[in-house]
């Protein structure tokens, strides 16, 4: 199910379709499949990241025009790009101070990932709680 894509929306799956044969390049994946948690973290990360789970990380802008072109030559709908290059991490400013009844962590301290992928989740997780 995975190597296939099952899950994901059409467009997400042929542009990893498309990439796994080579036709596209500079494709890393969606981010569901870069990032992992703790099982008891999951859901919670499921729900902050929502429809961004499928966003599609590429190398650079040029990666994502080329997958973009594909979807719109094979009439394959739409898909969100997150070039590496482009990304913008948010930061949060709040600090969390002693024990809180509750309390589990910031979700982006909350996944594994590649230290590429970094501005990735920090983009989409950065400031977002996650409590029991």
């Amino acid at each position: 199910m995975e190597r296939e894509y099952e899950g994901f929306g059409q467009s997400v799956r042929r542009v990893m379709q498309a990439a796994g044969r080579g036709e596209l390049r500079g494709i890393h994946g969606p981010v569901s499949s870069l990032i992992r948690t703790e099982d008891k973290y999951s859901v919670a990360i499921e729900i902050a990241l929502g429809a961004a789970m499928q966003n599609i990380v590429t190398d650079d802008e040029q990666s994502a025009k080329s997958a973009i072109g594909y979807l719109k030559s094979h009439e394959f709908g739409r898909a969100t790009f997150l070039p590496l290059t482009a990304v913008k991490e948010r930061r949060s400013d709040w600090k969390i101070k002693g024990s809180h009844p509750g309390w589990m962590g910031w979700a982006d301290g909350l996944v594994r990932r590649d230290s590429r992928y970094d501005r990735v989740v920090r983009s989409l997780l950065a400031g977002t709680a996650v409590v029991d």
